[in-house]
């Protein structure tokens, strides 16, 4: 209901970005922290480039945080599937849950959140001219934090994974749809967790 007024009374002017209304909205200590993080952190500047003006840089990183919290894994002997709940098919609206949840995350919680982007993002030696594929660096943080692969991202790895047929047709099939979701990290674990 916030987010309706706050963009209400936002048609004035020049209009926000979703991401812009959420920094208006959820005023807490875990958007402090998301916002330091994405103006100071060196590694994440260094993959993205500059901080965007319609913050969708600090946007994806809020995505990784909401993606951590409702993505689980189920596994039975020969294969694993991705659920995340509460999740219909709009990144918005998992975003605003997330984030009204953000709301009262103690300092442990938040200092939890910090510290896995920063583990995260030292796993990787590619350039920002490489690595602005959103899409695909949801991907490596899902496999990082729900199956644990830690291996270096290097610039080889990372085009393996863009030049492979099937994470080409899963990305072509919307970054949204869930099963295209499930499809394209499963393609992304399999290329990655099998490098030396």
């Amino acid at each position: 209901m916030l987010r309706h007024i706050f963009a209400n009374l936002n048609k004035g002017g020049s209009l926000l970005s979703p991401q812009e209304q959420r920094n208006g909205i959820y005023v807490c200590s875990f958007y402090e922290m998301l916002q330091t993080f994405n103006r100071n952190n060196v590694a994440w500047r260094k993959i993205w480039g500059r901080e965007d003006a319609k913050e969708r840089d600090l946007e994806t990183l809020l995505r990784f945080c909401a993606l951590r919290r409702f993505v689980n894994v189920r596994r039975d002997a020969r294969n694993f599937e991705f659920t995340i709940s509460g999740y219909n098919g709009s990144y918005s609206e998992l975003l605003d849950n997330f984030s009204e949840e953000a709301m009262t995350f103690a300092d442990n919680v938040i200092k939890g959140y910090e510290e896995s982007l920063i583990s995260f993002l030292s796993l990787f030696q590619v350039n920002k001219r490489q690595s602005s594929k959103v899409a695909l660096l949801e991907s490596f943080y899902i496999i990082y934090e729900k199956l644990g692969v830690r291996k270096t991202v290097t610039p080889e790895i990372y085009n393996a994974i863009l030049n492979n047929s099937d994470y080409i047709s899963y990305a072509r099939q919307g970054t949204v749809k869930w099963k295209s979701m499930n499809e394209r990290w499963k393609t992304v674990y399999e290329i990655w967790s099998g490098t030396d």
